[in-house]
């Protein structure tokens, strides 16, 4: 089926699909809508990397964590949806993903890994919903806030790496 991949525009999946393995969907280019099997709980490094037709990503509340580079590369990607229950996101998630404006990170996240929003050009806005996640990153150059319990991130200029381009953390 791999020689079909830059065909596939829709993709669904059900019954007892708990994992989502590595490269499981890689460059499915034409790929707009994913419906999610409600058991699931892992989606492995880079799963749906280069879906660059991908708009929209709504995961199922049963997702604990999405693996290095999972959605990387997937350019066309406006929105996406966290479930409340995700503890963690792997490395480069969701690089590359130029057309993402805003992100939500929900409470029970413990860990960012480095890179996860690297060249999302378009990143402006990440709001976190509960306290303060472990953030996993090399970089130098933003600078970590949380005051009065309220997580915030100040961007130091020019910003690399994980949280390029962010003007604006609540």
């Amino acid at each position: 089926w791999y020689d079909y991949r830059g065909h596939i525009n829709k993709i669904v999946m059900s019954g007892n699909i708990e994992n989502i393995y590595s490269r499981a969907f890689s460059g499915c280019g034409k790929l707009t809508e994913i419906v999610w099997p409600s058991g699931l709980v892992s989606i492995y490094s880079a799963a749906f990397s280069g879906c660059k037709s991908l708009e929209k990503i709504v995961m199922p509340d049963s997702v604990r964590s999405v693996g290095e580079s999972a959605f990387s590369g997937c350019t066309g990607l406006t929105s996406i949806t966290l479930p409340q229950g995700l503890v963690g996101i792997g490395g480069s998630a969701f690089s590359n993903c130029s057309s993402l404006q805003s992100i939500t990170i929900p409470p029970k996240v413990k860990t960012v890994l480095r890179g996860v929003f690297v060249n999302c050009s378009e990143l402006e806005t990440i709001y976190f919903t509960g306290g303060r996640p472990q953030f996993v990153d090399n970089t130098q150059e933003v600078t970590y806030r949380f005051d009065g319990g309220a997580p915030s991130i100040t961007k130091k200029e020019p910003c690399i790496g994980t949280f390029s381009n962010i003007s604006d953390v609540t």
